[in-house]
């Protein structure tokens, strides 16, 4: 323990922490657990975290949108797109859209965002965190 609520974790092969860090969100007490990779200049506290990834869905996104561009565009409308999910980029699950963005922890999440599509017409997509 770093600190109250910072935990410095080391792993034993480097396939162990990058399953971490690329898997499903994890929780301890109800609350998402946030993973960081520790860079060698990086100051260890839990102030000095200003931006964080965090995995997205867009619900019921019409299919025609999920290309690698498109759907990179609509999460960089949110934060920046880290990377896709894989049964996303497959199309295996379509009842929703998933992607790891990068966050700024001082700015508001948005719970939809708008965008307009080849006619011209303004979309409207739900987003979950």
């Amino acid at each position: 323990m770093v600190g109250r609520g910072l935990l410095l974790v080391q792993f034993h092969t480097k396939e162990q922490c990058e399953a971490i860090l690329s898997g499903d969100p994890q929780f301890f007490d109800s609350k998402p657990v946030v993973w960081k990779r520790r860079e060698p200049d990086m100051e260890v506290h839990k102030d000095s975290i200003k931006v964080v990834e965090v995995w997205i869905r867009l619900p019921k996104l019409e299919l025609k949108y999920w290309g690698t561009r498109c759907l990179t565009k609509l999460g960089d409308s949110i934060g920046q797109t880290i990377k896709i999910d894989t049964l996303t980029e497959q199309r295996e699950r379509l009842a929703y859209a998933r992607m790891m963005i990068e966050v700024d922890l001082g700015k508001e999440l948005p719970d939809k965002i708008c965008f307009q599509n080849e006619k011209g017409i303004c979309v409207e997509q739900l987003i979950e965190y």
